[in-house]
């Protein structure tokens, strides 16, 4: 009767720990399905997130490409640059002259009377 009696304990017991080591085991199980899915959308964030940065990259090339085809577009009709270039270029050309000098120094004395702030360089 002794025996019997320990035998309905132990095994009482020993199903009551295999019951707590599967619950415990499922637990863990769960909590590494959890951590998983959890990583999981970290790295589909990241992705995201990434994929966001390329995007707006793509955008920002576009739109200075698109800049620098319009500047080009416009440059092609103007004649700003060749202009002020005829305008500074001239005069100094001129000066290789000796016919042209006293012309192009009484240019720039009225320069230097009408314009007194940055004619100064060109004063003798």
């Amino acid at each position: 009767m002794g025996q019997g009696l320990v035998g309905a304990v132990l095994g009482t017991v020993g199903k009551i720990l295999l019951g707590w080591t599967e619950r415990k085991s499922k637990e863990v199980e769960a909590k590494m399905e959890i951590a998983k899915v959890r990583a999981q959308g970290r790295v589909r964030v990241e992705v995201a997130q990434a994929e966001a940065k390329v995007k707006l990259a793509e955008k920002e090339l576009d739109h200075r490409i698109q800049w620098e085809l319009l500047a080009l577009e416009s440059a092609k009709k103007s004649w700003k640059d060749e202009w002020w270039t005829l305008i500074i270029g001239g005069p100094l050309v001129a000066l290789l002259f000796p016919q042209t000098q006293p012309y192009v120094i009484a240019w720039f004395r009225v320069l230097q009377t009408r314009c007194r702030t940055g004619i100064s360089l060109f004063s003798a």
